[in-house]
């Protein structure tokens, strides 16, 4: 969702902009980005989420890390194992059904 919402917000008339937060504050991080410069990032950042979302869509770990690494980040990025995540999630569920104690959310 970061990456969605960068590219939305980058892509929009007047919004290409990444204000710097610490001193100088307010300086314009791309302001001396060149159209091309500009349109490559934001083809860049087009292509990061498509894979993203091609990756989220596969069940199997090891095939979603494959489409990252393959298209993405390159060989440093580390494979996922070859695991279904539909089987993780249910096995997670039944142990949480059988729990001693009912988990709760941090800060309760």
């Amino acid at each position: 969702e970061t990456i969605r919402n960068m590219h939305s917000e980058l892509s929009i008339p007047g919004g290409f902009k990444c204000l710097r937060p610490t001193t100088p504050a307010g300086d314009d991080v791309f302001q001396e980005y060149s159209e091309t410069r500009r349109t490559n990032f934001l083809n860049a950042l087009e292509s990061l989420l498509d894979d993203l979302v091609r990756a989220d869509e596969k069940e199997n770990f090891r095939e979603a890390t494959e489409i990252l690494r393959n298209n993405q980040f390159g060989s440093r990025f580390p494979l996922g194992e070859d695991k279904n995540e539909s089987k993780k999630s249910a096995t997670l569920a039944a142990a949480l059904g059988v729990a001693a104690i009912t988990p709760k959310p941090y800060g309760h």
